[in-house]
This record gives structure tokens, C-alpha cells and sequence, in this order.
């Protein structure tokens, strides 16, 4: 499964994993790392420096950041929640974490009524590339909301 989303990639380098743990788990060079960590503040000198081979690196990094257990209990979560929203007035919301450390893989699932926002959030250490891949392709209805 390959899926490129900037931000997610942006949050991974900015995030409190060490340089070391990152470039072993990347299979990118230790100093190519610290130098995508100094540009990872400013989007488009990172966007200029990226390379397609060094996005699937990183985003393989956020694909095997979870584990089947975690994944198992999300999709069940998921689909009890689109069954349960067939018989009552909501949507289901994704999310980043609400918490900002754990925004690169962390997502966050809540009901949403249209007038009254979203209410029963529950957080899975799930990247939310991931979450929205899972939903798109369950055919589950969904949407997501970038400013949570």
C-alpha cells in the first residue's frame, strides 16, 4: 500500500522519534535525515529537497507504525460505527490525534451531528493515512477534517 501525503510526512519529521530510530526504520542515511529535519519547518524548501524514493521511504515509516492488533481494533471500531450511524443522525469524523505529539500516528474517529459537531472521539495509534485509506476502501461514509 503506498500513499503520499505531505503533511503526514512533515509531522513524521518533526516528530519526537530520534534521528537514529528514524534512519534505521527508513533506511535513509542518518545525515540525510537531520538535514530533512532542518527543512521540515519550511514546506517548500522540504518539498524541493524530497525525492519520490525518499517519500516511499518515509511513508513506509507511517505504514508500519501500528500494530495488527491496534489495526484489527480499528477497523472493528469503524465498522460497528457506520453500522451504528445507518440508524442514527451522524457522520463519522477523522481526525489528526488531539494531541499534538501524537499527530504523525495517531488519528482520531468521532461522531459528528451536523449542528452540534463532533462528540464521542476515540484515539487509535493509527496514522490517519492509513484510517482514510482503510474508510475509502471499506466504502465506509466518512469525512475528514484537517482542523481538529
Amino acid at each position: 500500500m503506498y500513499l503520499y501525503s505531505f503533511d503526514n510526512i512533515q509531522s513524521l519529521l518533526c516528530s519526537d522519534l530520534s534521528d537514529k530510530k528514524l534512519a534505521k526504520e527508513s533506511g535513509i542515511n542518518l545525515e540525510l535525515i537531520k538535514e530533512l529535519r532542518q527543512l521540515a519547518e519550511s514546506r517548500e524548501q522540504l518539498q524541493n529537497k524530497l525525492t519520490w524514493d525518499l517519500v516511499e521511504k518515509l511513508s513506509n515509516v507511517l505504514l508500519n507504525s501500528y500494530t495488527p492488533a491496534e489495526y484489527e481494533r480499528f477497523t472493528k471500531y469503524c465498522n460497528n460505527l457506520y453500522q451504528d450511524s445507518k440508524n442514527n443522525d451522524f457522520a463519522i469524523r477523522v481526525s489528526r490525534s488531539m494531541e499534538k505529539n501524537h499527530a504523525w500516528n495517531y488519528c482520531s474517529i468521532a461522531k459528528n451531528i451536523l449542528h452540534s459537531g463532533a462528540y464521542d472521539r476515540k484515539e487509535f495509534k493509527i496514522p490517519v493515512v492509513v484510517a482514510l485509506n482503510f474508510l475509502d476502501t471499506e466504502y465506509i461514509p466518512h469525512f475528514f477534517n484537517p482542523i481538529d
